[in-house]
């Protein structure tokens, strides 16, 4: 139980709806996207990858709505900002404590543009109607990290607190890499792939793992509490390093009838995130104090390894493999093109990481203005 809200919960809710194709759109269209997502986890999965489970007691549950805007300037260039999920509309960790515990409200945006270098068009750099590949380039945009302290203050006092992040809220840089291989007119395989690397520190993910440095700071500090000598652990200088994400989906384009085209697809993504550092050392080599056995309290900060007679956290990497079952409703013979695409995700393995359910729903307007 302790488990579930020490890792870092990017991966519960921040489901990669993204993870597109390598089409572009034609120049001098907009594309306007909502995303509704609503994502629950009851179990994690343990620290080696695989696809054994272990129970928890803190369910998280998540609704969240996700935005976003793109315009092609060319044929094969096409900017975007994506706010996918962007805010919290509702959440609910289920503990015993006597306020609502809920996870932050604000995701973080990204912002970029997508080149399709190889592709069917003579705009394109290099034309070919067997194949496309695309790049992009852009930088996540943070938001507001939660402010631990004031919601462990909210917690003593048994108001309604913030028990995580969903997003790292630091400044994030990277790219995306897509390549289409097109087997006919109807059958086509992606491949997607996402880096972004944060190369500034931030804050805790999670108010866990804010109070286990907030309580090894706290012990150290009185009488000869500190046998070891251990430094004071900053609260503010958490490294998330990167974010990979990896992808393979295949999909079926069918004509249903004049203006319905169908589209089916089955994503298969991997998503990993190295482990966490604090002030650049790896968290599970950080010596420190926890006082005494805290029990089942799911807001405590997770497991621990002993050595020596001294704490290390026990944290790793995070993976998380999983597969989305997609249709996609598209109505071309609207006012508005308008298409409709719902997705289930569900989680096959992992490791250090809820095993996150999640319904995808994205309304996606197609706009030309002149």
């Amino acid at each position: 139980m302790k488990r579930l809200l020490f890792v870092v919960l990017v991966l519960a809710c921040a489901v990669p709806v993204f993870a597109d194709d390598a089409l572009v759109l034609p120049q001098g269209v907009w594309r306007t996207r909502i995303i509704p997502v609503y994502s629950f986890a009851r179990n994690v999965f343990e620290d080696d990858f695989g696809v054994d489970r272990e129970s928890v007691e803190a369910d998280l549950s998540v609704f969240s709505l996700g935005f976003a805007v793109e315009y092609a300037f060319t044929d094969w260039i096409t900017a975007a900002m994506q706010w996918t999920p962007g805010l919290v509309a509702w959440s609910d960790i289920d503990t015993d404590d006597d306020g609502d515990v809920t996870v932050n409200r604000w995701f973080d945006l990204f912002a970029g543009s997508k080149f399709q270098l190889i592709g069917p068009t003579p705009s394109n750099p290099v034309t070919r109607r067997d194949m496309r590949l695309a790049l992009a380039a852009g930088f996540k945009i943070p938001f507001a990290s939660a402010d631990w302290e004031s919601e462990a203050e909210s917690r003593g006092d048994g108001k309604d607190f913030i028990g995580a992040n969903v997003a790292r809220n630091v400044l994030g840089v990277g790219a995306r890499f897509y390549f289409d291989y097109i087997f006919s007119e109807r059958f086509f395989v992606n491949l997607y792939s996402e880096f972004i690397r944060y190369p500034v520190d931030g804050d805790a993910p999670t108010l866990a793992t804010y109070g286990g440095v907030a309580t090894h700071n706290f012990i150290r500090g009185i009488g000869d509490a500190n046998p070891f000598g251990y430094d004071k652990l900053p609260d503010d200088k958490f490294g998330y390093g990167y974010d990979l994400t990896l992808e393979i989906e295949p999909y079926y384009v069918h004509d249903a009838a004049a203006g319905l085209r169908i589209t089916p697809s089955l994503p298969v993504t991997f998503n990993y995130s190295p482990e966490l550092t604090l002030d650049g050392k790896r968290l599970s080599r950080i010596k420190g104090y926890t006082g005494f056995d805290p029990g089942p309290d799911p807001l405590d900060p997770g497991d621990y390894v002993w050595e020596d007679g001294r704490i290390y956290p026990d944290a790793g990497p995070s993976m998380l493999l999983s597969v989305g079952p997609t249709v996609e409703f598209f109505f071309t013979g609207l006012k508005v093109p308008t298409a409709l695409e719902v997705t289930y995700s569900y989680p096959v393995a992992g490791r250090n990481t809820n095993a996150t359910n999640a319904l995808i729903i994205q309304i996606k307007n197609y706009l030309k203005f002149w």
